[in-house]
């Protein structure tokens, strides 16, 4: 590390602050400890707008497990209580899908409002008619135009025919985020949020042409 690093670090550093609490936890009557880590100014910029914290539970009886899940006890087999503030999704496995899967439901609809967007913005500069007549167009037809126009390769086609496929089913059952396992709702929001955000910089660039 650099001098230039380290002045750099000493100043997004400079007002942090970091303890401990050590507690009993009752449910495996062992001794835990519950670390917490507040950043003021971690841009190094004084502006405090990027101000944020950590926490992290210490437990001989915690089981860390594969991602999104937050560990869990080993005692009761179910996530950990301690790992974050009564009423937070984070402690409920239940509305932790439920945010998942309502991040799929919003980025298809991203998906569909960019994307029909992009394509009369493109019939426009063609002085076409635009299609849809005014609502979006349905997503499993804008898909099929996308890839035709060249704009998303086969392998993003298939990726947001599947998504389609999910939201249907997610979006006409109250209870049918239940039947997903944790880490596959996880995995595909990321994977709509991401293609989401793609289309959207698509319209934004073909806007600046």
């Amino acid at each position: 590390m650099n001098e230039d690093e380290r002045a750099r670090l000493r100043q997004t550093t400079k007002y942090d602050v970091r303890e401990k609490c050590h507690f009993r936890c009752l449910i495996g009557k062992s001794d835990a400890t519950l670390s917490i880590m507040i950043e003021p100014d971690p841009h190094g910029d004084e502006s405090g707008t990027h101000s944020h914290f950590h926490t992290v539970t210490m437990c001989p009886n915690m089981k860390i497990v594969d991602l999104p899940e937050p560990d869990r006890c080993r005692i009761t087999d179910s996530t950990c209580v301690f790992i974050a503030p009564c009423g937070s999704d984070e402690t409920s496995p239940q509305r932790r899908k439920f945010r998942y899967a309502s991040t799929i439901i919003q980025k298809i609809a991203l998906i569909q409002f960019h994307g029909t967007q992009l394509l009369n913005e493109m019939l426009k500069k063609k002085e076409l008619k635009p299609v849809g007549d005014g609502d979006n167009i349905k997503v499993a037809e804008l898909e099929r135009l996308l890839v035709i126009s060249n704009l998303i390769d086969a392998e993003t086609y298939q990726t947001i025919g599947n998504l389609r496929r999910m939201r249907n089913k997610l979006a006409h059952s109250p209870n049918e985020y239940l039947k997903f396992s944790e880490k596959k709702l996880y995995e595909w929001s990321n994977e709509a949020d991401r293609l989401s955000y793609a289309v959207a910089k698509l319209l934004e660039k073909h806007q600046q042409k």
